[in-house]
C-alpha cells in the first residue's frame, strides 16, 4: 500500500537556482496535499535514505534534501549546487518502489465534465490502491509512468485518483481507470 502520508513521494521535473545563493530547489509535483512531497510537511522523513526512480532504474540519491520555507514560494525540497541527475525521477524513501510501467494509455474518467487532456496537460499525479505515477498528454496521445511495489506486465486496467482533486485522502473525488491502447476494447 502506497501511503502518501508517511513517505517521500516526489517526482522531480527540474532542478532550479535560489537566487543569491548555492542552494537549489527541486520542482514537480507531489502526490499529497503538501507542496513538497513530504506527507503533513514532516521534516524527519528527509532523514531516511533517499532514493532516485526512473526508468534508469533504482539509484540512491547522493544529495542531503532539506525543506526550507522561500519567501514567495512556500516550503520546497532543497538540495546544495553541483549535484547532478537525469530528470525526470520519483524522489522517494520507500524502499519497495520501483518503476512498474511506462507508456501509452486511454485514460477514462468518470466526471465526464473533465477535459482530460487540458487537466493532465504536462503531468498529473494519480494514486492507485498500491501504485502512484504522472499521467501526461503529448503530441495528442496519453502516457503513463507508474511505481509499484510489483512490476506489471501490463496496464491492465487500473483505477487510480488524483490527490489535487481529493479532500484528506478521500479518493472519490474524480477517479480515472487506465488501459493500455493494446488492451482496450473500444
Amino acid at each position: 500500500m502506497v501511503d502518501t502520508n508517511r513517505s517521500v513521494y516526489f517526482w522531480v521535473t527540474s532542478i532550479r537556482a535560489l537566487p543569491s545563493s548555492d542552494t537549489r530547489y527541486l520542482c514537480g509535483l507531489t502526490f499529497d496535499e503538501t507542496d513538497t512531497g513530504v506527507g503533513c510537511r514532516n521534516a524527519e522523513l528527509l532523514q531516511s535514505p533517499l532514493r532516485r526512480v526512473s526508468e534508469r532504474g533504482v539509484q540512491p540519491f547522493e544529495a542531503t534534501v532539506e525543506l526550507m520555507h522561500v519567501s514567495g514560494r512556500g516550503y520546497v525540497l532543497t538540495m546544495p549546487s553541483g549535484i547532478a541527475s537525469d530528470l525526470p525521477y520519483l524522489l522517494t524513501d520507500d524502499t519497495s518502489i520501483s518503476l512498474a510501467y511506462n507508456g501509452p494509455i486511454l485514460p477514462e474518467v468518470d466526471d465526464k465534465g473533465i477535459e482530460l487532456a487540458t487537466a493532465i496537460g504536462d503531468g498529473m499525479p494519480v494514486v492507485g490502491p498500491d501504485w502512484l505515477g504522472v499521467a501526461t498528454f503529448k503530441s495528442g496521445r496519453y502516457y503513463l509512468t507508474a511505481f509499484s511495489a510489483n512490476r506489471w506486465e501490463s496496464v491492465g486496467r487500473r483505477g487510480a485518483y488524483c490527490p489535487w482533486w481529493s479532500e484528506s485522502g478521500v479518493t472519490s473525488a474524480a477517479t480515472f481507470s487506465f488501459s493500455s491502447p493494446a488492451e482496450s476494447t473500444e
